[in-house]
C-alpha cells in the first residue's frame, strides 16, 4: 500500500512538473534593435514653440506568454544621443549637461513590470492592455503605467505581409514625463519655448529570438 501510494504521489509531482516545463515552454522572446524599425518620439508643446524628436535607437527584450499576458517582462532602453529634432545646434543643447546630460546618462530606460486587461493575446490582432513599471530618465526612476496597443504578428503570411522575418511583436504607447520628476531643469532663457511635461510616443517593434 506505502509502494502505491508512493508511486502515485510520484505520477502527480512528474504531471506537475510536465506542465510547469510545458507552460514555461509557451513564453516567447522577442528582441528589439535598431534593425526592427521601432521609433520613439517626443514632443515639447510649449507656448512660443513646438518641438518633436524622433530616434530609432531603442533596444531590450521582451518575453511574453501568449496565453498568459499578464506574466509579460520587458526592459527597453532608448539612446538618448541619438534624438534629432532637425536643428543640430538644438540637439546638442538638449544633450548637454545643463539638460538631459547624456554623456553621463545615455540611456532612458522602461522596465515592465506588469501587463493587465487582457487574457490571451491572440495572433494578428491588435488588443488594448495597460502596462505598469518603472521609467528612469536622467538618473532618476519613477513608477509608470500607461495603455498600450500590442499586436503579435504570427505566421509566414502575417510576416511577410509585414516585412519581418518571422514571429514579430509590435507595441505603441504614449505617457508624458513631467521634467521636474526627473530633475531636469529648464534655462530661463528658454521657458516659453521647451515644455515641463514631454509627451512620449513609443513605437516598438521587436524580432522573435
Amino acid at each position: 500500500m506505502r509502494l502505491a501510494h508512493s508511486f502515485v504521489a510520484l505520477s502527480a509531482l512528474s504531471l506537475i512538473l510536465a506542465s510547469a516545463g510545458h507552460a514555461a515552454a509557451q513564453a516567447k522572446t522577442f528582441k528589439v534593435d535598431d534593425s526592427g524599425g521601432s521609433q520613439i518620439q517626443f514632443v515639447s508643446d510649449a507656448p512660443l514653440e513646438r518641438t518633436t524628436g524622433v530616434t530609432s535607437k531603442a533596444s531590450g527584450e521582451i518575453t511574453v506568454d501568449p496565453a498568459s499576458p499578464a506574466s509579460a517582462k520587458a526592459d527597453i532602453k532608448i539612446d538618448m544621443t541619438s534624438f534629432k529634432t532637425g536643428i543640430d545646434l538644438r540637439d546638442e543643447h538638449f544633450r548637454s549637461e545643463n539638460w538631459l546630460d547624456a554623456k553621463k546618462y545615455p540611456h532612458a530606460e522602461f522596465v515592465i513590470t506588469k501587463v493587465s486587461g487582457l487574457d490571451k493575446l491572440e495572433p494578428n490582432k491588435s488588443a488594448e492592455v495597460t502596462i505598469s513599471g518603472k521609467f528612469s530618465l536622467h538618473g532618476v526612476t519613477k513608477e509608470l503605467t500607461t495603455k498600450a496597443k500590442v499586436r503579435w504578428i504570427s505566421g509566414s503570411e502575417e510576416a511577410a505581409k509585414n516585412k519581418v522575418p518571422g514571429d514579430a511583436l509590435r507595441i505603441q504607447a504614449t505617457f508624458v514625463v513631467k521634467l521636474e520628476d526627473h530633475k531636469v531643469s529648464i534655462p530661463s532663457i528658454v521657458a516659453l519655448k521647451v515644455s515641463p511635461n514631454i509627451t512620449v510616443n513609443i513605437d516598438l517593434r521587436a524580432l522573435a529570438k
